[in-house]
């Protein structure tokens, strides 16, 4: 029934708390869309407030509250800047593109989703910050005459490389990923940030935009094409990521109804040839209503 309302309430919760985050955490939960995340005695209290957060539409301090307005203005711990947890999934599809390359011996489109909002005043100011988060990566790698800072940089990837994309790898499928290494990888991180004749677009997908998802203006130019989009409701009616592989949402509907569910879903899609890489960053709340909605099913 479209109509049945799922609730995250306790009895939900502990679908979820069976996964085992040492073996393969393709989803990870996001915490850091409001200021205290880091506050919390433990994770039972931390959990507990989450939940009555999105039972009860509260709206605390923080860079993008579940239930905000559209005159949010997100800010992390004060700062105009995006949440760590966003600045780990650009580095872990920036990570993605340069295995999917090492993997295939060749260019491919490659696909980031941002919504986190449905207010495109809230998206535009997202898309400025992931912007500006990219072109600080330019900058280190091309401006920048302090070395230590491009090493900094070097060691961030190759944290994300060890601690969020490595342990995922399909090697029985993939023999060859066994002998990548770092080195590889960031070569061809390296050369995306600093590709001036293709570079990675962000875009932003609403109504006030005049961005679009031209692929077959790039397959003229017979170039892949690495996109990090930033939407709202523009994304549940029928476009097309091409190689999306990290999708990063924190947005909750007031009604989380089942077709809700079942649009936000088809943003997982197929991943034929990199199933192994994806990553879905989110809630723990709406992770907790995608799997309860699946046994319902």
């Amino acid at each position: 029934n479209a109509e049945n309302i799922v609730d995250p309430d306790d009895d939900i919760v502990t679908l979820s708390e069976d996964i085992n985050e040492n073996e393969k955490p393709q989803v990870e939960w996001v915490y850091d869309y409001r200021d205290d995340y880091d506050k919390f005695e433990n994770d039972e209290v931390r959990d507990r407030a989450y939940r009555k957060e999105s039972k009860e539409k509260l709206l605390p301090n923080g860079w993008m509250p579940l239930y905000h307005s559209k005159t949010q203005n997100p800010h992390f711990k004060h700062e105009n800047t995006i949440t760590p947890s966003l600045k780990e999934a650009i580095k872990v599809f920036l990570t993605n593109i340069a295995i999917r390359y090492l993997r295939h011996k060749k260019e491919e489109h490659n696909a980031m989703m941002i919504h986190v909002s449905r207010f495109k005043d809230v998206q535009n100011l997202v898309y400025s910050q992931v912007y500006d988060h990219i072109e600080l990566f330019k900058k280190i790698l091309i401006i920048e005459t302090d070395e230590s800072k491009k090493n900094n940089l070097k060691k961030e990837f190759e944290f994300i490389w060890e601690t969020k994309v490595k342990k995922n790898i399909n090697t029985e499928k993939y023999p060859e990923d066994k002998k990548i290494n770092f080195n590889e990888i960031w070569k061809k991180i390296t050369l995306l940030l600093t590709d001036s004749k293709n570079p990675i677009d962000i875009l932003k997908i609403n109504s006030t935009s005049e961005d679009s998802l031209d692929y077959e203006k790039k397959e003229d130019e017979n170039k892949a094409w690495n996109i990090i989009v930033v939407s709202g409701a523009a994304v549940s009616r029928g476009i097309t990521l091409e190689g999306l592989s990290v999708s990063y949402f924190i947005r909750l509907a007031k009604l989380p109804t089942s077709d809700t569910l079942i649009q936000m879903g088809r943003w997982f899609g197929y991943r034929i040839g990199y199933e192994d890489l994806w990553k879905v960053y989110c809630p723990k709340q709406l992770h907790i209503l995608f799997r309860q909605f699946s046994f319902s099913i």
